[in-house]
């Protein structure tokens, strides 16, 4: 029986935005997000070494005034770094499978932008945000799709139960069910590990993930009549 499994992801707690990188192998997942601690513990590291150059450049977040560690990163990687990155330090990087999972812990005075970008360059083939891509603005939606075969029909129904409870931390008012897939939402990433790793341990084959990005269009319409 096929099961397919839905969310709108969000990031966690007070987050203000989450990165999700997609790679070819956990192995690949693994050596670029060490690769990205390397560069964020660079950038803080500056950031400590030189508070009035700091705070300059925090007071002043849309000015165009990025670090030297920045500029830097900007010509080795071909990336067009418009503003800080002022959450160096404020982060955490999780690594699941083929995937990392990069999310701020608190309200930070930028978003995803262009740390999204270099994930690319650090060798994901698929990079998604949700959340905000600049400070309070350009927000993202991101809907992560999961299916998988279950072994038997009674195995299925076990699994459209447990879900239907909530038992695997969702939200069961967002709980919906059908005749062969099963629907869902996932909130965070320790959800969505959980509910990889139910799959896996009633033997589901074909377990497959996937994120898509949705904008968060706004229209203002104060000044029309």
């Amino acid at each position: 029986m096929k099961l397919s499994i839905w969310q709108e992801f969000s990031s966690n707690n007070s987050a203000r935005f989450t990165i999700v990188g997609v790679f070819r192998s956990p192995h690949d997942a693994q050596l670029s997000a060490q690769k990205l601690r390397d560069i964020l513990d660079n950038l803080t590291e500056w950031h400590i070494e030189h508070p009035a150059e700091s705070d300059n450049i925090a007071q002043d977040v849309y000015e165009g005034n990025i670090t030297p560690v920045e500029r830097s990163l900007s010509e080795q990687y071909r990336i067009d770094w418009e503003f800080p990155v002022l959450w160096g330090s404020n982060y955490t990087l999780d690594v699941f499978d083929r995937f990392i999972f990069i999310y701020n812990n608190w309200g930070a005075d930028s978003g995803a932008d262009p740390i999204d970008r270099l994930v690319l360059k650090l060798g994901a083939y698929e990079v998604t945000v949700s959340g905000s891509m600049i400070w309070n603005a350009d927000d993202r939606h991101l809907d992560v799709s999961v299916s998988a075969t279950a072994p038997t029909e009674k195995i299925a129904e076990m699994l459209v139960s447990e879900m239907e409870n909530a038992s695997l931390g969702m939200s069961k008012a967002l709980v919906r069910v059908h005749i062969d897939n099963i629907t869902f939402t996932l909130s965070n990433v320790q959800v969505l590990k959980n509910a990889i790793k139910r799959l896996q341990d009633v033997n589901c084959t074909d377990i497959s993930v996937r994120f898509e990005e949705r904008r968060d269009f706004r229209v203002d319409l104060s000044d029309e009549e």
